[in-house]
């Protein structure tokens, strides 16, 4: 009888040869402690990338598409087959260095009303990046994706934008915290609730396709949380 797999990781990917097989490369202390599975789903990538994934790593499972389907799209090609307890979404030009899962895995398991839970990401300079926030506004929309981000060149208004919503810059708490949005480069879920989900909404091509799924969890009666160690 097969070993019934723990975790699922969907990673999606698109022209990110450089970063994918370091990504993959450090799953393997994670796929040592617990069962689990590895889907890349390729979004029509041209820069050999996932040749790269099939000769060095052939039991991860792979979804190639046609086309360039988007951040949720991939990732919901990925949770449909996915066939691990818990699953997760994570970023192709993410290297995990301490393994976050275990932890996060045995806290939702303490804790059946948590629907999505993710843990400190960081910069390669060891900088800690805003893994949690509060909704995107107006500001934060204005300065993402119009014309207006020429304004981030001034300090004090850059450092004003990221104070009111990221939530993770005066640093770690020193326990779980719930929190509104979780970044989407890492996410958590228990297989049955993100069916009961649904995945990403598909209408959101990349941006702001986790302040969505956030919003979704909070509606159905589940938290959100931020586990501040590994």
């Amino acid at each position: 009888m097969n070993e019934k797999i723990k975790l699922s990781i969907v990673i999606p990917l698109y022209n990110d040869k450089e970063h994918i097989v370091p990504c993959i490369q450090s799953l393997k202390q994670i796929t040592e402690k617990i069962s689990c599975e590895i889907i890349v789903v390729d979004n029509n990538s041209t820069d050999g990338g996932i040749l790269s994934v099939e000769e060095f790593f052939p039991s991860v499972k792979i979804i190639k598409n046609r086309e360039n389907r988007y951040f949720a799209k991939a990732n919901n090609q990925g949770f449909k087959v996915a066939s691990g307890e818990y699953v997760a979404t994570l970023n192709s030009d993410t290297e995990i260095v301490e393994d976050p899962f275990i932890p996060m895995i045995e806290y939702m398991e303490k804790h059946p009303d948590t629907g999505i839970i993710s843990c400190p990401l960081y910069f390669p300079d060891g900088k800690l990046q805003g893994t949690r926030r509060k909704f995107k506004d107006i500001p934060a929309f204005l300065a993402e994706f119009t014309p207006f981000y020429i304004f981030l060149k001034i300090k004090f208004l850059r450092n004003y934008l990221k104070n009111l919503y990221y939530e993770s810059n005066n640093g770690l708490p020193s326990s779980p915290v719930e929190t509104l949005v979780i970044q989407g480069a890492l996410m958590l879920f228990k297989k049955d609730f993100l069916d009961k989900l649904g995945g990403f909404d598909e209408t959101f091509r990349l941006s702001f396709t986790d302040d969505e799924i956030c919003i979704r969890t909070a509606k159905l009666g589940y938290r959100v949380i931020f586990l501040p160690y590994g």
